[in-house]
């Protein structure tokens, strides 16, 4: 007898490239790249928050993530996008992501956002998008965005630290057709699809 695991069947809420951006515009500066590069990486947002700028890459366009949810080392592309809102940023020292204050985020209320709940709850509030978002619907955004352009399941498993190709088959198809010019758009990607090796 095989044991299976329990897959909860919910609607997994993701941005459209058009919602996203509403979003950004809507957010407070200090967040603006904080939500960009939630969006471009699929990072969660304790990885991004704990993200220092030793980590980062700018010039390779890459960054590590070294306390992730399951214990492993995880790198992660920078779209031109990210990595032109990651250059914009004062400081360059210590964590990557301030708050509004200049100082780096407490590492209390670790869940559901709780570190920028309420610039979070104003931006979807301004940008007039659904109030059940959350900080990790980017995740799930990224994923989906993710698979609409590559259509490889064992790639975003991997690019985003899923333990199975079972979790991250909720992903696939979940984007309407259409959307792969302006995904890529929105992440300065300018039509063309960078693989990596």
């Amino acid at each position: 007898m095989f044991a299976t695991q329990y897959q909860p069947q919910g609607r997994t809420l993701f941005l459209v490239p058009a919602k996203a951006e509403r979003l950004l515009a809507a957010a407070a500066p200090h967040l603006r790249p904080l939500l960009a590069f939630l969006l471009g990486t699929g990072a969660r947002l304790s990885e991004a928050l704990e993200l220092e700028w030793r980590d980062v890459d700018l010039e390779g366009g890459r960054a590590i993530f070294w306390r992730t949810k399951n214990g492993k080392r995880r790198v992660a592309e920078l779209p031109p996008r990210v990595t032109a809102s990651l250059s914009a940023l004062p400081n360059r020292e210590g964590r990557v992501f301030l708050s509004r204050s200049g100082r780096p985020y407490a590492d209390t209320e670790r869940q559901w956002g709780g570190q920028i709940k309420v610039g979070w709850r104003g931006a979807v509030r301004r940008a007039e998008l659904n109030p059940n978002l959350t900080p990790h619907c980017l995740r799930h955004t990224w994923a989906t965005w993710h698979y609409a352009l590559k259509c490889d399941l064992l790639r975003l498993k991997q690019d985003g630290g899923w333990g199975s190709v079972a979790l991250v088959d909720r992903y696939a198809h979940l984007m309407p057709a259409g959307h792969e010019a302006a995904i890529r758009e929105f992440l300065g990607l300018e039509g063309k699809l960078r693989v990596v090796a």
